[in-house]
């Protein structure tokens, strides 16, 4: 492994550190969780004697330096973050609000309820990927994945910004029940997830935490915690043959590395990099549009998505509809230089940054806790889409949730706007600093607070 790959690839993240003032701010999470990646395909090139690492380096400079171009034209616009406010905590949520939360979390409960636990499971490698037997066109599913993601941030924000009455009891409720299902669903990373969605809640609501305070205190508990999580479930795999603690070490650190990069460098290695004119992104919209619209799109059962295309390549499994293909992150970039080539990828990557850092700075701004959330949801899916790729898959999913969720949310709200004396000062619109507004700064997010 060369010596000088290793030092572009540890300075990214030293850059972006430096640039936020060590805030685990969503630029410095996403830089953070590329670079055992990039030490991946260090390691592989090294192996084989390609150079895939520094290119893939270049691309990461490409998203960071998109993502800095946004702030810098932001903060010559002066764009700022309303600050936190200082009000006292209300005993009672706005009953819609109470309604929104309650439903998302049935749902996802419904799920587990239905198709089973997966880390109760005799097979919890499968299981956690059954998303879609607990029926209901697959709602409780996506409820799981991303609805209450999306609830814990909408609390949050209008716990700090005062958009609604929202008590801390609320707050408790929902983060547990984020922290308990993300353990119950069997994936190694489950609690690594609820530390990821914490940062960027403290960074919407405009107190990111600092590197300092994160290695410091009872944080360093939660974090071990989280890894000392995915070591135990890691025993829980069979294909991964796991027996005794001293394998675990070993493979958590192929498992961030080699085993991560291994499906980008194979479409490097398959595919080049002149791109197939998106082929493969027409080759995912087919199989999602005969997915979730089957009754308009029959199902041939041949097309397959391209990270299981991947997948099948990559392990050797033949393709057929009974046989379990084992989910792979392809990675944004590796994904790009596949469709459009990898000068246009590196624009891509670019895009990729301006738009973390835009839709960042619009969660910060909104003034309705429901938009900041939707704007924060689509934060966290861009930086798992950088890491996991499949585009299609992201946008999909991020827009039919989205519509799910805003008419949920409206329909909550629905019988208590009714009961409301328009007359009356507390008839306000979302986001007022008046007295209906009250005192939701700082409500509940004790798991988040210094």
């Amino acid at each position: 492994m060369s010596a000088l790959t290793v030092a572009v690839i540890l300075l990214i993240p030293l850059v972006t550190l430096w640039w936020e003032s060590a805030k685990l701010t969503p630029l410095v999470v996403t830089s953070v969780s590329l670079t055992p990646v990039l030490l991946g395909y260090a390691e592989l090139d090294a192996l084989n004697g390609t150079s895939t690492a520094l290119m893939y380096c270049a691309a990461v400079g490409f998203l960071v330096a998109g993502h800095l171009v946004h702030q810098s034209w932001r903060r010559l616009r002066r764009h700022t973050a309303p600050p936190p406010s200082a009000d006292n905590r209300p005993r009672r949520s706005t009953p819609g609000v109470i309604g929104f939360s309650c439903i998302v979390v049935i749902l996802t409960f419904y799920h587990f309820l239905i198709s089973g636990v997966p880390l109760f499971s005799e097979d919890v490698e499968t299981a956690r990927f059954d998303f879609t037997s607990s029926g209901l066109f697959g709602i409780p599913g996506r409820m799981f994945l991303f609805g209450l993601p999306f609830t814990v941030l909408l609390v949050s924000v209008a716990a700090v910004r005062r958009t609604a009455p929202v008590s801390r009891t609320l707050v408790y409720f929902v983060w547990g029940s984020y922290a308990i299902t993300c353990l119950l669903g069997g994936f190694k990373g489950g609690l690594v997830v609820v530390l990821t969605t914490m940062l960027l809640a403290r960074s919407i609501v405009g107190r990111p935490l600092s590197l300092r305070r994160a290695v410091m205190g009872w944080r360093v508990l939660v974090i071990v915690g989280a890894l000392v999580y995915c070591g135990l479930i890691s025993f829980r795999y069979r294909s991964l043959g796991l027996t005794s603690p001293g394998d675990v070490i070993p493979y958590l650190a192929t498992r961030a590395t080699t085993s991560a990069a291994a499906p980008g460098y194979l479409v490097f290695s398959r595919y080049g990099t002149d791109g197939a004119g998106g082929d493969h992104y027409a080759q995912d919209a087919a199989y999602f549009f005969r997915k979730y619209l089957p009754f308009i799109f029959p199902d041939d059962g041949v097309t397959l998505p391209f990270d299981k295309t991947v997948s099948a390549a990559l392990y050797h499994t033949p393709i057929s509809s009974t046989s379990f293909i084992v989910p792979v992150t392809v990675g944004a970039f590796p994904e790009l230089v596949s469709n459009v080539g990898v000068g246009a990828a590196m624009t891509g990557m670019f895009l990729i940054g301006v738009c973390i850092s835009y839709f960042v700075s619009r969660a910060q701004l909104s003034c309705g806790a429901f938009q900041s959330a939707l704007f924060a949801l689509t934060v966290n899916l861009l930086q798992i889409y950088i890491l996991n790729g499949n585009l299609v898959y992201t946008c999909f999913n991020l827009v039919l949730v989205g519509l799910f969720l805003f008419g949920l949310y409206w329909v909550c709200h629905i019988p208590w706007a009714l009961s409301l004396d328009p007359s009356t000062p507390r008839f306000r619109r979302a986001g007022s600093r008046g007295p209906s507004a009250v005192g939701a700064a700082n409500a509940g997010l004790v798991v988040l607070d210094d």
